[in-house]
């Protein structure tokens, strides 16, 4: 990769490049003298162009960030945090090419094989860079050791070449350049080099080299399938073609490699500090396991309703530690207590005290639905509650379909006898399972 002195390096190799062409071409003869080619501001230039030396001069008035590069790669850190490679730094440069002639067409001549030189080098070979900086050039003006050391800006060892394209600029954009250089216009055109990548030097920690590789140093272990051995989960079918599992409710998990000496379900939920642990049912295989969530006192108060994480956790034979498998969401479902809910009903509202399974956690949003018309719930006043009140507006007596909304996933509702298949589109009041249905008292 390039050093910071790359900039430098390839404003010289510029400069080369035409001061070769310019003897190749013999321009020194068309025009009768002698020419020399600079790599200075244009305002100073002024001053050490001459009536019998014509000057070409080369100046990097912009440069820009490469657009293909800059996304290219991020810094790397290892799991510690230390930085283990950084970006490189992708720049293009923008060169204005002047020519400084003081008799007729002197400018013209010069201009035209400056812009014929560059057009027959559309690209800098890595041997032009090799021969235009080594030996390393003598720059005058008291610059620094360092930039005197241009054979080290490892231009030629990029792996990115290096492109010369015309860069033409509007007159408008060349005038605010000549004014801001505060000199007189010159004939000018622009050309642009891309891309020079510059590496950081701040060092980074690399990794230790592989010694061996697999047990005993045998290599890679190679399996003759297309399948990754690596347990995985496909999907997970819910009960009763349900969105969600409750309490004592089975669902089935479908994927590969799901055998081993151990497995366990992982369920990850937000409201929880620790993932909850669920053994598998019987008669589990490599690709379908089932899975049961207990139904008592314990349940009751450690799992929660909502969106979960679902994973499996496999110790194969052989393997020092288990495998954990790709996380699929599993909702879980409350379960509400239509039955035991304490409903009062006055004039102008209805309140509900409804149970709950699992327990509700301060914080959660819990909503009530009866019929057409939805409540939330009142604030807990507690870390967990058995129960949650809600307060309606006034509500017809009557028996009404009803669910439960905690963190957005719903209650079942179930209907106690389907439509006939195709429909009759007769009036038919669906019939909902009393279990799902709250009754509104007069």
């Amino acid at each position: 990769m390039s050093s910071p002195l790359a900039i430098a390096g390839v404003t010289h190799v510029l400069r080369d490049l035409l001061n070769d062409g310019v003897v190749d071409h013999d321009v020194a003869a068309a025009i009768g003298a002698a020419i020399s080619v600079r790599t200075l501001p244009p305002d100073r230039l002024q001053n050490v162009a001459s009536d019998t030396s014509p000057v070409l001069n080369v100046f990097l008035h912009r440069v820009t960030p490469n657009t293909g590069w800059t996304n290219q790669e991020l810094p790397v850190r290892d799991a510690r945090g230390n930085l283990v490679s950084r970006p490189l730094l992708a720049l293009d440069l923008h060169y204005m090419i002047t020519a400084f002639g003081f008799d007729d067409l002197h400018g013209e001549i010069l201009m035209g094989y400056a812009m014929q030189i560059l057009h027959e080098n559309p690209v800098l070979s890595r041997a032009q860079i090799t021969r235009a900086l080594s030996p390393a050039p003598v720059i005058g003006g008291g610059f620094p050791p360092a930039l005197e050391a241009l054979d080290r800006t490892g231009l030629a060892d990029q792996f990115e070449q290096l492109r010369i394209t015309p860069d033409y600029i509007s007159t408008e954009e060349m005038s605010r350049i000549w004014t801001a250089m505060q000199t007189q216009y010159r004939p000018t055109t622009s050309y642009r080099i891309s891309v020079v990548l510059i590496e950081s030097e701040n060092p980074v920690r690399n990794p230790r080299p592989v010694l061996t590789i697999g047990p005993d140093n045998r290599g890679p272990t190679v399996i003759p399938s297309l399948t990754p051995p690596f347990p995985f989960l496909n999907r997970i079918i819910l009960p009763a073609n349900q969105p969600s599992v409750r309490l004592g409710e089975t669902f089935t998990v479908e994927g590969r490699h799901l055998d081993g000496l151990t497995v366990e379900a992982r369920i990850t939920h937000a409201r929880l500090p620790q993932a909850l642990v669920l053994a598998p049912d019987p008669g589990g295989t490599a690709r379908v396991v089932q899975f049961t969530i207990p139904d008592d006192a314990t349940s009751a108060t450690d799992w929660v309703a909502g969106p979960a994480l679902l994973s499996l956790l496999v110790q194969r034979a052989g393997e020092p530690a288990p495998r954990e498998t790709n996380l699929l969401p599993l909702l879980i479902a409350p379960i509400a207590d239509f039955a035991a809910a304490i409903v009062v009903s006055a004039a102008t509202e209805v309140t509900i005290d409804l149970p709950v399974r699992p327990e509700l956690r301060d914080g959660q949003e819990i909503a009530l639905t009866i019929g057409s018309e939805t409540a939330l719930a009142a604030p807990l006043g507690a870390p967990q509650a058995a129960s949650a009140s809600f307060t309606f507006g006034a509500i017809a007596a009557g028996s009404y379909p009803a669910w439960l909304r905690i963190d957005g996933v719903d209650s079942w509702l179930i209907l106690r006898d389907l439509p006939p298949q195709p429909p009759d589109f007769e009036p038919r009041p669906p019939a909902f399972d009393p279990a799902e249905s709250l009754a509104v008292p007069v």
